[in-house]
């Protein structure tokens, strides 16, 4: 899975619980891959696909997105990653009110060949979604 068919993924996701959501282009992004809204809800997600590397999340990519959720008028910011955090990246992600949510690729990827098999009223997808900080 590449990391911009991770980024529908993660839109799908946020569809499936009852989102709009709107995929940001690949690049020069400010920071936002996705928005999902319902009600007055505006979420700014940032998604990090970094399973398949030793790449760790730093802390300057939830300072950036604090200020881009500020920007765009978003009620509240995620990061969503396959990958690891640094531990000063999860403080400030803590002080700043950032959510954080793994979705695995392997669990992605599991998804999809669920719905493409005959189990197409089973929605996985809320299963395997985890927020932790």
């Amino acid at each position: 899975m590449t990391p911009e068919e991770y980024e529908h993924y993660v839109a799908q996701s946020f569809k499936e619980m009852g989102y709009e959501t709107v995929v940001t282009s690949f690049s020069n992004d400010y920071g936002v891959d996705v928005f999902a809204i319902k009600g007055d809800e505006k979420i700014a997600i940032q998604v990090k696909k970094y399973g398949d590397s030793n790449r760790k999340i730093n802390r300057d990519v939830f300072l950036k997105l604090h200020g881009s959720k500020d920007y765009f008028d978003c009620t509240k910011a995620i990061v969503a990653t396959d990958g690891s955090i640094m531990p000063d990246a999860k403080q400030v992600a803590e002080k700043l009110g950032i959510e954080i949510m793994y979705i695995s690729e392997k669990e992605a990827l599991f998804q999809e060949k669920m719905i493409k098999s005959k189990f197409r009223n089973i929605s996985v997808r809320k299963m395997i979604i985890r927020i932790f900080l």
